[in-house]
């Protein structure tokens, strides 16, 4: 049997740099250096394999899954029926070479590897409460945060814009506007023409990718909704100027009242004086 005993060396060896990563949603990737074959002879027959044991802590481990030899990677996806890993559980991982995969007496087996672990993520769920608000300068963009994150933070929200309606952010003509950080829940699209519908979609991103998007809701530009805008101007002020034609200010007014008339009373008297 390939892998015996009688393999010089066999018990000392030991697989280097063994590491986990989370490559998709609920999917768990492990690597691992090649062992030198002259100490771990490849086999036809399914005997020699690395064998993996996992847990969720370091005392519970068991054996999870064996692989060939020929491999230096194995990832468990969602849809193994020997994975089943739940969204922000940390798990625990170790390799070792094995004269066969069904721990029999006779078996011989390498030094595990250093254990390693990673915590299973899943893709969120959409963001909520989207809503889409016409506005004078714009159209303003409302959302919540997911109540799922799928036992990661979200890094970004994206939002997406098309003038046709769409069903996935990917779509032909589909354009991304903005990366907004996780704490922002709200953006006003200053680029929007008025007269023209837009549709946009919110969705969230994490360090495994983009989860699913909002559903896709439209809006416009609301010329008439009665939003400050820079330049509204008030029509009613008065700049002290006159053009004129206008009556003057009331202060002016005032000033003008006075000095007629101090002058009819002036003259009164001196027509007084005159007669007598």
């Amino acid at each position: 049997m390939l892998g015996s005993p009688s393999v010089p060396g066999f018990s000392a060896i030991e697989v280097g740099n063994f590491q986990a990563e989370v490559t998709d949603a609920l999917e768990i990737t492990l690597s691992w250096d090649a062992v030198d074959n002259s100490l771990f002879p490849l086999s036809a027959s399914g005997e020699n394999v690395y064998q993996i044991y996992y847990g969720e802590s370091e005392g519970s481990m068991a054996q999870f899954s064996f692989v060939s030899p020929t491999l230096t990677t194995w990832a468990f996806t969602k849809s193994d029926s020997d994975a089943v890993f739940v969204a922000g559980q940390l798990y625990f991982f170790k390799i070792r070479v094995a004269t066969s995969a069904f721990e029999r007496i006779d078996d011989e087996y390498g030094v595990w590897s250093d254990i390693v672990n990673v915590t299973a993520i899943d893709d969120p769920s959409a963001p909520l409460s989207f809503v889409v608000t016409g506005r004078s300068n714009g159209i303003e963009l409302t959302w919540i945060q997911p109540t799922t994150l799928g036992g990661s933070d979200i890094l970004h929200y994206n939002l997406h814009r098309s003038e046709a309606s769409f069903f996935s952010y990917d779509s032909s003509g589909v354009t991304k506007i903005i990366s907004l950080d996780n704490a922002t829940f709200s953006y006003l699209d200053t680029t929007a023409t008025s007269g023209i519908t837009y549709y946009y979609m919110v969705v969230s991103e994490t360090i495994i990718g983009i989860g699913p998007g909002t559903s896709v809701v439209s809006g416009e530009v609301d010329v008439e909704s009665g939003d400050p805008t820079d330049d509204t101007t008030d029509d009613t002020a008065d700049d002290g100027d006159d053009d004129g034609g206008g009556i003057p200010s009331y202060p002016f007014g005032i000033f003008m009242g006075v000095i007629i008339l101090t002058s009819i009373v002036i003259k009164s008297k001196n027509k007084k004086r005159t007669k007598i």
